[in-house]
Formats: C-alpha cells, structure tokens, sequence
C-alpha cells in the first residue's frame, strides 16, 4: 500500500492506494498521453503544411493578378511577406 496526496481546489486530502493498481493506472496514463502529444504533433505538421500551401497559393495570386487583390487579401499577404 502506498499514500496518496491529493490537493483538490485547495482541499488535500490523503488515501492509501494498491501500489500495483496505481502503477496501471500510471502506465495507462502514460499511454494517454502519448497518444495526445502524437496527435498534436500531427495536427501541427498539418497545420504547417496547410499555412505554407495558402501562403503559395496568395504569393500566385498577388504576384499574377495584383489587379484583382482586396485589401484585406493584399494586407494578409503583407503580413505574411
């Protein structure tokens, strides 16, 4: 058996824990978490992906059809460059 600490709101509190069982519900978290962090991880990559796609496609339609920009078109290109 193992003492747990549990600070809740301000509130602490103490219980005692099966040491095993907290040791699964520890890797269980673990894998959670990897889990989340690999999907953020993803979601970046394709976020990064996606903002260099759109910052290409805005350079071709500055660079080529500067006539037709908006000014809110042309000041998002200007922050971009």
């Amino acid at each position: 058996m193992i003492k747990i600490l549990w600070n809740n709101r301000g509130i602490e509190e103490a219980t005692w824990e099966n040491e095993e069982q907290m040791k699964i519900r520890e890797d269980a978290l673990c894998v959670r978490k990897m889990m989340i962090l690999a999907s953020a991880s993803r979601l970046l990559r394709m976020a990064t992906t996606w903002q260099k796609s759109v910052e290409g496609t805005l350079n071709v339609i500055v660079q080529n059809d500067s006539a037709k920009v908006t000014p809110s078109l042309r000041k998002v290109y200007d922050t971009i460059n």
